[in-house]
């Protein structure tokens, strides 16, 4: 056998995970009412200790997780899978009936976009643009209503097809890996992760981004195992479906390629897979692009809102995260002219303050790492205004999970670390900081680290691995 050189970078997996510990105290922090300076210095304190401890005491931590984990290895696996399902649908089932929020902002304008598409078989317009939004979710969301009609629990009924299918590509995927005690912790993750327990009732892209991205991953591993150019195909299928709801994930088959080139070593095996993955990706997204110039007379690759977002990243007024609208209004032009004078202004601001463009930077960063409270701040606050302790409780559970996942990342690195250079994992991470280098110049918010709760829960799951997984270079 031909031995296979892996240069998977080594900072992949512990950058991200120093950068939760510190940006989750460094936020709260901030928000209690703390300095910028005084906070950063406690939270690389508190980092350090936190990092410090989980190194030091990791073999006594692996001891519990081996006891906690005993059970599951006598269950049939096809139960357990069962099982697991039963409890993410029925979780989300309670909490969405529970507190039924209504949709606000960006979630009610993707439902109606999606009633639109069934009602007048149009998308955007009547002060919405022809193409502003991308309209994945739009086009998922339209079959329900075409069958169900615009009923308040349509999104519900989405998510719950949404969750389903992300425990079973879990599962699968985690099954790679080699390992039983993964391919049954992955979906449990997946199941009880509080945040998409509590985004059960919205209309959310960012739910449907969690089995599209499981799947492309999935799909480029089994072209590898088997050799199959379908596979590749059915892989850019799904990243034009990804690209279509979230338009950053146009750049999957890069991310993808290079994955593969940091693995294998080679160039040209990697090249070609691309090739395919591209026409698959082509398929999906051309008839949108066609549609969007017949419209619009421009070539618009998805959506035009990226001039936009742009500027109210990078302008005096911008914090990092979403704002209304930046130094200069350009709500009043078209959504082409829109798009256009924000990138240029953008550009313009980023050259001419390359400080203040960097301490937005660094707070981007912060906002994507330090919290993991969509659900709860959608449903309870803005959907019902609900606060005090119900929505205390609900942040601490979400940031405190989130910050449990990036635990078990850090201890299942250490216990197995070259089980995290195999593509089943490396890819996944990459596809979560290149998210988080464009969150760092683009609107940053936790909803954009959403869409790889799938991927990051299956590495988490190796930290309840006691055996050693050698590396495998065919994987």
């Amino acid at each position: 056998m031909i031995k296979i050189a892996y240069r998977i970078p080594g900072w992949l997996v512990p950058t991200p995970v120093l950068l939760t510990f510190l940006a989750v105290p460094y936020l709260h922090l901030v928000l209690l009412g703390m300095g910028e300076k005084m906070a950063l210095v406690l939270a690389v304190g508190i980092a350090a200790i936190l990092a410090g401890g989980l190194v030091a005491g990791r073999r006594r931590i692996y001891g519990w997780l081996d006891r906690t984990v005993r059970i599951v290895e006598r269950i049939d696996p096809r139960q357990w899978l069962y099982l697991v399902l039963g409890l993410g649908l029925i979780l989300r089932i309670c909490w969405a009936g529970i507190y039924k929020a209504s949709l606000q902002s960006d979630f009610a304008i993707y439902f109606d976009l999606a009633r639109g598409l069934v009602e007048r078989r149009a998308y955007g317009g009547d002060g919405a643009y022809l193409a502003y939004w991308p309209p994945g979710l739009p086009l998922f969301l339209a079959p329900l209503i075409a069958v169900f009609g615009p009923e308040t629990w349509i999104p519900l009924l989405g998510n719950l097809l949404i969750t389903a299918l992300a425990i079973v590509l879990t599962a699968r995927l985690a099954d790679g890996l080699r390992s039983v005690l993964v391919a049954r912790m992955a979906p449990l993750l997946v199941a009880i992760w509080p945040a998409n327990i509590m985004s059960a009732g919205l209309a959310s892209k960012e739910q449907l981004l969690i089995p599209l991205l499981i799947g492309v991953v999935l799909s480029f591993l089994r072209c590898r195992e088997r050799g199959s150019s379908g596979y590749l195909l059915l892989t850019g299928v799904l990243s034009g479906m990804a690209a279509l709801t979230q338009p950053s994930f146009i750049l999957i088959p890069v991310l993808l390629v290079l994955g593969e080139i940091l693995a294998t070593g080679r160039v040209r095996a990697p090249l070609r897979h691309s090739l395919f993955v591209m026409l698959g990706l082509a398929l999906v997204v051309s008839p949108w692009v066609w549609r969007n110039y017949r419209l619009l007379g421009d070539l618009v690759m998805i959506s035009t809102n990226g001039g936009d977002v742009l500027y109210r990243a990078n302008n005096p007024r911008a914090t990092g995260t979403y704002t209304v609208r930046g130094e200069v209004e350009l709500q009043g032009l078209d959504e082409l002219e829109r798009n256009r004078r924000g990138s240029e202004l953008a550009r313009e601001w980023i050259r001419r303050n390359p400080r203040q463009f960097l301490r937005l930077a660094f707070r981007k960063l912060i906002a994507y790492h330090g919290d993991d409270n969509m659900g709860a701040y959608e449903t309870l606050r803005r959907g019902l205004g609900i606060g005090g302790t119900r929505l205390i409780i609900s942040k601490i559970l979400s940031t405190g999970y989130w910050m449990l996942i990036w635990m078990l990342i850090l201890l299942g690195w250490l216990r197995n670390p070259s089980a995290y250079h195999r593509l089943a994992l490396s890819i996944p991470l990459l596809f979560f900081i290149c998210q988080m280098a464009i969150d760092s110049v683009y609107e940053s918010g936790s909803r954009h680290h959403v869409p790889f709760s799938g991927l990051l829960a299956m590495a988490a799951a190796l930290a309840f691995e006691r055996r050693p997984l050698h590396l495998d270079p065919d994987r």
